[in-house]
């Protein structure tokens, strides 16, 4: 062999070594390399497992915390103008109410004879309907001045714990300017009566219930709320009734009555009646007096 083709076998083996040489540095680099990424990453997933482990705890000890004393952060009320709807519940004020609200007709002449219909002979036919509510023991009553418009005779209807009490009525008072009137029943013993409440506290949204006993019905009730608080206090209620619940009471959560019914939408306050009433010289009457008013009819 020639020194020539010898010095040309050792470059290639040279060459050869080399590469192999090469290959070996760069898989003890990469290897490097990826033990250094995986203590790293390892760090990171070990740090972030503890953020998450305080997230949990801090969780966890935040209900304990409440536990372990009254919570004193003040509550956000609604934005202005937002409406919260709020559920309100009338079983008692109805049963309170029930009891004195009675249904009115008037007839002309005698009565009528052939049941509840108003069936009799000629002339003698009912004349007129409405609702009205006890306001003193004794028998008087409120409706309104549309009920005895042109009739002074009354049948008045009242259901109490499914009993049906009926009386004759007799008309003492017309009250035209505030649509009112009071009636006098024959009654013999003392009738349940309603709680007059303070309707100067009646404001808009409140919660307010009509109830009436129309066509000698057994009353029934409508809810809704107080629309607008109208000139003189008038309290305007939401609710469309008809006017076989003209006459009766517009009642509150309490069971009082703060208003009489004289038409849709529009009422006599309850402070407005007071100041009637003082003109009418009405036996046991309750709560004629409310602190902060004079009960003036305005």
């Amino acid at each position: 062999m020639s020194d020539k083709t010898r010095t040309r076998a050792g470059s290639r083996k040279l060459k050869e070594g080399s590469g192999v040489a090469g290959w070996i540095f760069s898989a003890v680099v990469m290897g490097v390399i990826f033990v250094v990424y995986s203590i790293i990453a390892s760090q990171q997933t070990k740090q972030i497992e503890r953020e998450i482990l305080g997230i949990l705890e801090r969780g966890v000890q935040a209900p304990m915390a409440h536990q372990a004393g009254p919570d004193i952060t003040p509550m956000q009320g609604p934005p202005e103008g937002h409406i919260v709807a709020q559920q309100i519940n009338f079983n008692e004020a109805v049963s309170v109410v029930k009891r004195t609200v009675v249904s009115i007709r008037g007839y002309a002449g005698v009565q009528p004879q052939g049941g509840a219909d108003g069936a009799g002979t000629p002339g003698h036919a009912w004349r007129g309907h409405g609702t009205g509510f006890v306001i003193s023991p004794a028998g008087y009553i409120i409706t309104t001045a549309e009920t005895v418009k042109a009739v002074s005779r009354f049948q008045v209807t009242r259901f109490d714990q499914g009993h049906t009490h009926v009386y004759e009525a007799t008309v003492v008072e017309v009250f035209p300017s505030h649509g009112l009137a009071v009636l006098r029943t024959n009654n013999k013993t003392a009738m349940p009566t309603a709680m007059l409440g303070d309707s100067s506290r009646v404001r808009m949204g409140d919660w307010i219930l009509a109830v009436g006993s129309p066509m000698g019905m057994k009353p029934i009730t409508v809810a809704g709320i107080v629309s607008s608080v109208g000139r003189n206090a008038a309290i305007n209620p939401s609710m469309r009734t008809g006017e076989g619940f003209f006459g009766g009471p517009l009642v509150n959560g309490s069971g009082e009555v703060v208003g009489v019914l004289v038409r849709d939408g529009a009422s006599v306050p309850a402070n407005h009646l007071r100041g009637l009433l003082n003109r009418v010289p009405i036996p046991f009457l309750p709560n004629l007096t409310i602190r902060g008013t004079n009960g003036a009819a305005g």
